[in-house]
């Protein structure tokens, strides 16, 4: 563990680097005063583990250095023992306000402050794994709300287009009816979950299999990733996608890429037999089949079957 030591008497730091005293494990750096610690953490090029700050230092005092020490981003959470020969409990509660984690008296104890930094060293570890958690979480969070979402907007042309980008591409079309047919892609091996760990190559399975349809199709398509396993998709114009030619050259195409794990059980079906649409029609069309699909419920998201008839 790393740890920073502050304290104004060289006697107490020289103690405290002593391998013996706290065990040849952890790496001591030791200071002087408020201001050579905070420039220590400045030129750290990781965040020290633990910190040990005397409550009384010349200049910025210990508890005015611990709360400078709170505000900064890599240290809002990591232990600091305050060391100090006071009795005092009301600045010892001062000290825990100003975000101390634990204090050890002066005169050590050399067990009690061997104890006070193993209790420091647990609580490094617990915090290093939670952060460890939440930047997987957040990444797979990422990955999962819009698994595409670092792909450029496409308006100008098809292609990959986020969910929301797909329904508003609809949306703003010319008012009337189109010629357009939505159909979707089950992906059956995307359809749970991913562990944290699994993120990164989750989205990259689901961008192959969108690379591996969009370069299958036969005609100007957009497609979007609507999550649980499922794409949806338009082509534009009469003539309809074969839906059985796009499956066989989507799970080829993985296949020759060598994706057969997410290529098995891939299958690609019409989300409606009717062909012409109006944009509130085509969007609520979509809506309900993948609401339906992810066994949502709600007012909102079920569609009357008027909703499908051409105005």
């Amino acid at each position: 563990m790393r740890i920073l030591a502050v304290d104004d008497d060289p006697i107490i730091l020289d103690f405290l680097c002593d391998p013996d005293v706290l065990g040849g494990t952890h790496v001591i750096t030791p200071v002087g005063c408020a201001a050579d610690a905070l420039r220590a953490i400045a030129e750290a090029e990781t965040p020290f583990d633990a910190l040990l700050i005397d409550i009384y230092l010349p200049g910025q005092n210990g508890m005015a250095l611990c709360g400078a020490v709170r505000k900064l981003d890599d240290y809002d959470q990591t232990p600091i023992v305050i060391m100090t020969a006071s009795n005092d409990v009301d600045l010892i509660q001062e000290a825990f306000s100003a975000g101390a984690t634990d204090f050890v008296r002066k005169p050590f104890d050399g067990l009690e402050l061997l104890t006070r930094v193993l209790v420091a060293e647990t609580l490094a570890d617990a915090v290093q794994k939670r952060r460890e958690a939440q930047i997987r979480v957040n990444s797979l969070s990422v990955l999962l709300t819009d698994a595409f979402s670092l792909l450029p907007p496409q308006s100008a042309q098809t292609g990959l287009l986020r969910y929301m980008e797909l329904e508003n591409r609809l949306l703003t079309a010319p008012q009337g009816c189109h010629a357009l047919h939505l159909f979707h892609i089950m992906v059956p091996n995307a359809e749970r979950t991913p562990k944290p760990q699994e993120a990164e190559a989750f989205a990259a399975d689901l961008r192959a299999v969108a690379s591996a349809a969009l370069s299958s199709g036969n005609h100007k398509m957009d497609l979007a990733y609507a999550g649980h396993g499922l794409f949806v998709g338009v082509t534009y114009g009469r003539r309809c996608e074969s839906m059985s030619a796009l499956q066989i050259n989507i799970v080829k195409s993985l296949i020759e890429a060598g994706q057969d794990r997410i290529a098995d059980g891939i299958t690609c079906g019409s989300i409606s037999g009717t062909r012409v649409w109006t944009s509130r029609t085509a969007v609520a069309a979509v809506r309900h089949f993948v609401n339906v699909h992810s066994d949502c419920s709600g007012s909102g998201d079920v569609m009357d079957d008027e909703l499908f008839e051409v105005a």
